[in-house]
């Protein structure tokens, strides 16, 4: 199952022996890194890489969605490994992105106070007005609260809140992050509720009754 193809396990190829698997098998694990990614000229790039490896011997692979699993089999989304996916695309699936209908039914949601469906939304406004007091906002109906949720890295796109941040917090709006990940995007949402805090709540870590309530009461 491939969640990402960043996180990778490359290693020297001389580490190999180390494996315990058969000599045979070091095709399915050999890897070169193009030139611009080598250390040095004098660098092969030569590794082994066990997610490549993986992927070789695999009878099926799975990856997060339909569409990530076409967007691995191009330059930008395979990082290096888009040849050999492509060449096991008949093995290849995605998951169908979906929730669980009750875990997240707001109609019977443990975590929020005010429950609601399609045919009465009123609760959704209750929820809002619930969350902005949670978080120390003003409580108003008027203003768009946004939520983020989710793991804190480059794929996920919070890099695209962080650079529009300063134009974002010149409007009318309420923002609140939820996540963990990369230290600088962790610090980011730091910075950013000490420097906005009337309008910016950054919650580090993960939570899953906030995530709710996120869900639950956010316009966006």
């Amino acid at each position: 199952f491939i969640h990402t193809t960043l996180p990778r396990g490359s290693d020297p190829a001389t580490t190999f022996p180390n494996l315990g698997v058969p000599d045979d098998w070091y095709w399915s694990l050999e890897y070169q890194y193009p030139e611009h990614m080598r250390a040095h000229e004098l660098d092969l790039g030569l590794v082994v890489n066990i997610l490549k490896g993986a992927v070789a011997t695999s009878d099926r692979v799975l990856t997060v969605s339909e569409g990530y699993a076409e967007e691995i089999c191009t330059p930008l989304g395979g990082k290096g490994l888009e040849g050999i996916l492509t060449e096991r695309k008949h093995r290849l699936d995605g998951v169908v992105n979906g929730i669980d209908l009750d875990e997240w039914n707001p109609a019977n949601d443990p975590h929020c106070e005010f429950p609601y469906d399609v045919s009465n939304l009123a609760g959704k406004l209750m929820n809002k007005r619930a969350l902005q007091r949670e978080l120390g906002f003003d409580v108003r109906d008027d203003v768009p609260l946004l939520g983020f949720i989710g793991r804190l890295d480059w794929q996920k796109g919070p890099d695209l809140i962080r650079d529009s941040i300063a134009e974002m917090m010149n409007e009318d709006v309420q923002l609140v992050m939820l996540g963990s990940g990369i230290g600088e995007l962790e610090g980011f949402m730091q910075w950013a509720e000490a420097t906005y805090n009337d309008k910016f709540r950054g919650w580090v870590g993960f939570n899953v009754p906030v995530a709710h309530r996120i869900t639950a009461g956010c316009d966006i």
